[in-house]
């Protein structure tokens, strides 16, 4: 039982009492299950989360994140989204996932280290190209190269090449 005190101006003192409850609400729970930590990853993935919340709340949403990016959220139980590795550079990354519940409460599931190896010149750091058909950044790199090639042949210094024409 709480007791509630008020002061008012023009009559004095007013007292009274009311009784209150109050109900703890503990922060939702996400566990990312995929990827496994310390997986090797490539092309498009499915990132997947188990999650739980208080009774008395439910989910708002679990965001999945990857290097400090949301790649997506889910509703669904267990929260599923698609995740395209091509649009990170090969190497390692860190990725969790996020759930809120209704109530605002907040909970991180812990992060995982996986390896992106998709093995193309835009993401790998030891250079190189590989062709994968439907890539906009591969026929990028394709036309940086015949420009490149163009560049090198066109500031090699030309032969003179003697001319026949006119000597009979």
């Amino acid at each position: 039982m709480q007791s509630i005190s008020a002061i008012d101006v023009n009559n004095g003192l007013i007292t009274g009492s009311a009784n209150t409850t109050a109900t703890r609400v503990d922060p939702p729970e996400v566990e990312l299950r995929v990827p496994s930590p310390q997986a090797t990853v490539s092309g498009v993935l499915t990132l997947s989360a188990n999650w739980s919340v208080h009774p008395a709340t439910a989910l708002d949403r679990v965001d999945f994140v990857v290097d400090a990016t949301v790649v997506g959220s889910s509703t669904a139980s267990p929260a599923v989204v698609q995740w395209n590795s091509i649009g990170v550079a090969d190497g390692p990354h860190s990725a969790f996932a996020q759930a809120v519940d209704s109530a605002g409460n907040v909970s991180t599931s812990s992060s995982h280290s996986v390896s992106v190896r998709n093995g193309t010149a835009a993401n790998s750091h030891a250079g190189g190209c590989s062709a994968r058909s439907g890539s906009v950044s591969h026929l990028a790199d394709l036309a940086a190269l015949l420009i490149a090639a163009h560049l090198i042949s066109a500031a090699r210094p030309q032969k003179k090449r003697r001319s026949n024409v006119g000597q009979g």
